[in-house]
């Protein structure tokens, strides 16, 4: 019962207010309109993944992680276009990360 006595009050001092009655409901609208037009050009964006390429070494006999791990980046392939392939020489996989040819090595 004091909730339905609170929100007759409440609704009675906003529907004798006007101004705050017109702000409630304008205020929004205008708000709405500005910020549309101010992020429009943020959403319309098309962004590109670049190619990552990675190579990897896994150690020691095969194991549940390991097949986890392989498809893994058999999912990523597919969805991210990641070029992920085990590695020769870990060392010059390295030296080919700090050059920029490879994204990353994984050991």
């Amino acid at each position: 019962m004091v909730l339905l006595h609170l929100i007759k009050k409440e609704s009675l001092q906003i529907f004798r207010n006007r101004t705050a009655l017109l702000m409630m409901v304008i205020f929004p609208i205008v708000m709405i309109v500005i910020l549309s037009f101010a992020f429009k050009s943020s959403f319309n964006a098309a962004t590109t993944v670049p190619k990552l390429t990675v190579r990897y070494q896994l150690e020691g006999k095969k194991t549940d992680y390991q097949k986890n791990f392989l498809d893994f980046l058999k999912v990523l392939n597919k969805e991210l276009k990641l070029e992920a392939e085990p590695s020769k020489s870990l060392e010059a996989d390295k030296k080919k990360v700090s050059e920029g040819a490879l994204t990353a090595t994984l050991e």
